[in-house]
């Protein structure tokens, strides 16, 4: 909904130096003012002793100046009475920005009234009779200068008088014309947006925005919005009937897109009826090459996932193999190899994901499956083998992590050496598996408790795992490290990969839980039992909920830990920084 502006000082400068009729002092006291007016100087004008003839071509830019200062102090009244005089002067160019200010004067007096203080815009308070008259400049001003400098301009901002009038039918219509005319990517990425901002995503509608039966396009794209399975979720949705998608059949015969209108019916029968084995007899097979064809690769994809869908995962899966040995699009093929892993880590078959023929090499997919699913012996195979530095600092991360994580000491301790190998800077994207996290020194531990270094206190576990010192330290490493169970990306786009059981082992241990053990040693040394009884207590502040872990430890036991602390440890340190239980 962007405005072109006629008066910015280059294009005002280049229409002085292209006009020979003005003379060198025209030019000077023209440039002046326009600059004053960039300012917005309140100054006396500098061009009232100049001589600016009757009729001539500086008259008409001394005028129009005045036009545009009126126009941009809000004083429409007067800028209207300049322009609609300019309109016929003999400077072509004034004579053609006057007529698109006229335009754009009558845009402004929509919305006067339609604002209120807080900027929020009502439609219902738009004024019509200014809108009927903006919708009349335009058109004089298109067909007066059907080439000229603001049609773009005059034809994208009648979507927004359309948006302002609340005319959403018209602005769909105008809308799919200015995506057809975009000049340049960046202009059809705009009125995208704009669209989607303004109708298809606009959930404040009433009534809601489903089609419009001039618009094939716009109406295929919010039919597609409207299959989405979160939309169906929403208590404002309005469902695509069978009854709905039929009527639009004509409309994209008409147009030329019946094979868009039979891919809706094909998607229909997908989202909304979960008829998969239809879709298969009606979705195109994949021995068609879909090379820069979006609709017919959506229509494969759509029988590759009903296979998913009725549990065909060994047919799906020779399905997307097949597929992926086609001439693919840079997305189109991202978004096969992700439906290839779902379809192998649905089968269970995931070290297939990381053979050296496997098709998936997309990172972001190979790293969600090592973070979640991965055995620990495939993770140590990837730490050796993977097919980049990356993936390689990913497993070994994701393998360090889940040892210590289960408790699993004496497979640390055999793996930490090899951070050893991997010295290059964490890129940004990847902090989440730096291995310096498995650098920690204890010396930020709690103030007080002395804790030794991350590998010492792994050493003692192995050597003597009910060490209460070394278990309490343990904890403090979790607390101050926030190390968590690597659990890939549970709610990114990704996130299918990693619905199915984990291959790891999973013998998951916790900081309170470790704290729970030394609690209940009844030879456990005094500063380390009490150490364990404040940081069990501690795990519920201040909220009332564990942060600890998952455990749902009653009130009643938090109390007890509590009064365990003061009765039996009194005058400690950490009894006394202990004053409630939550």
């Amino acid at each position: 909904l962007g405005v072109q502006q006629p008066c910015n000082v280059a294009a005002f400068f280049s229409q002085l130096l292209a006009d020979t009729s003005l003379t060198d002092e025209q030019r000077r006291a023209l440039a002046n003012e326009r600059i004053r007016l960039l300012h917005d100087a309140e100054e006396e004008k500098q061009q009232a002793d100049q001589p600016f003839p009757a009729g001539s071509h500086a008259q008409a830019f001394r005028d129009y100046l005045a036009g545009i200062d009126a126009f941009y102090r809000g004083n429409f009244s007067d800028a209207e009475a300049k322009f609609i005089a300019l309109k016929q002067s003999s400077q072509s160019w004034v004579a053609e920005t006057a007529q698109y200010m006229l335009f754009r004067i009558a845009l402004n007096q929509i919305v006067a009234d339609a604002v209120d203080d807080m900027g929020m815009f009502d439609s219902a308070k738009s004024d019509k009779a200014a809108a009927a008259l903006a919708l009349q400049r335009g058109d004089e001003y298109l067909s007066s200068f059907p080439a000229g400098l603001y049609v773009q301009s005059v034809q994208g901002l009648y979507r927004r008088i359309n948006w302002y009038i609340g005319d959403y039918n018209a602005l769909a219509v105008a809308g799919e014309k200015s995506i057809a005319q975009a000049p340049t990517p960046e202009a059809l990425q705009s009125v995208i947006n704009e669209l989607d901002t303004r109708l298809l995503g606009n959930q404040y509608l009433k009534p809601p925005f489903i089609g419009e039966p001039n618009s094939p396009q716009i109406t295929f794209t919010q039919v597609l919005k409207r299959l989405r399975e979160h939309y169906q979720t929403e208590t404002t949705a309005t469902p695509v009937t069978a009854e709905e998608l039929a009527s639009y059949k004509a409309l994209f015969e008409k147009a030329n897109m019946l094979p868009a209108w039979q891919y809706l019916q094909t998607a229909w029968a997908f989202y909304l009826k979960h008829d998969y084995a239809g879709v298969l007899s009606a979705a195109a097979p994949e021995d068609k090459d879909a090379l820069n064809d979006t609709l017919l690769f959506s229509q494969q994809v759509l029988r590759g996932l009903a296979m998913q869908g009725l549990g065909q995962w060994s047919d799906a899966e020779t399905y997307w193999r097949h597929l992926l040995t086609i001439d693919h699009a840079g997305l189109q093929q991202a978004f096969l190899q992700y439906q290839l892993a779902n379809s192998l880590t649905h089968q269970g078959k995931i070290e297939d994901i990381f053979a050296a023929s496997s098709p998936v090499v997309n990172l972001a997919y190979r790293s969600s499956v090592l973070k979640a699913l991965a055995s620990q012996e495939l993770l140590r195979k990837q730490v050796e083998t993977g097919q980049s530095a990356e993936e390689q600092i990913i497993a070994l991360h994701t393998l360090l992590a889940k040892e210590l994580l289960n408790g699993d000491y004496q497979g640390y301790l055999q793996d930490k050496p090899r951070t050893e190998l991997f010295k290059q800077p964490v890129r940004d994207d990847m902090k989440d598996v730096a291995l310096s996290d498995f650098t920690w020194d204890g010396r930020n531990a709690e103030e007080g408790y002395v804790c030794h270094a991350l590998d010492d206190v792994v050493s003692t576990l192995v050597q003597r795992p009910k060490d209460a010192r070394a278990l309490n330290c343990l904890g403090e490493y979790f607390r101050t490290s926030n190390l968590v169970m690597p659990d890939g990306y549970s709610i990114s786009i990704v996130a299918d990969l990693t619905k199915v059981d984990s291959q790891y082992a999973d013998r998951s241990v916790s900081r309170l839980m470790n704290y729970q053990r030394v609690i209940g040693m009844p030879d456990a040394p005094p500063e380390d039992k009490s150490y364990a009884l404040y940081r069990a207590v501690m795990c519920y502040a201040p909220s009332g909920y564990n942060d600890c872990d998952g455990q749902d430890i009653d009130k009643n036991t938090r109390q007890r830990w509590f009064l365990l602390l003061k009765n039996d440890y009194p005058g400690s340190e950490w009894a006394n920084r202990l004053r409630f239980y939550w």
